[in-house]
């Protein structure tokens, strides 16, 4: 009969880490997905900021985003499609409210 409660069961049933632990301190792991909802959320709040149009960093933003962009599967990117046309509803009702 084999033992429970090895090494191996303990190995099986770890999550992923989110943070790792660095001398008493935490440093969070942003994964390319965390990263673009990251991205994304700066960048309704500065579009909110400035309504009017572009501006340097709004550009800089979007180029940064498509970078990150490229990095993501197929199931991240179709999540985050969701997400942004959320947020686009999010930022127009504000607009319309102000």
């Amino acid at each position: 009969m084999p033992k429970t409660g090895g090494a191996a069961d303990r190995g099986r049933l770890r999550q992923p880490r989110r943070s790792v632990r660095v001398s008493r301190t935490e440093v969070f792991i942003m994964t390319v997905y965390d990263r673009y909802r990251t991205l994304l959320h700066k960048l309704a709040l500065v579009r909110a900021r400035a309504p009017g149009g572009e501006s340097p960093e709004v550009d800089a933003l979007l180029d940064t985003m498509d970078e990150v962009w490229d990095a993501l599967s197929a199931g991240e990117r179709a999540a985050l499609e969701r997400e942004r046309a959320r947020l686009a509803v999010a930022v127009d009702t504000r607009a319309v409210l102000a």
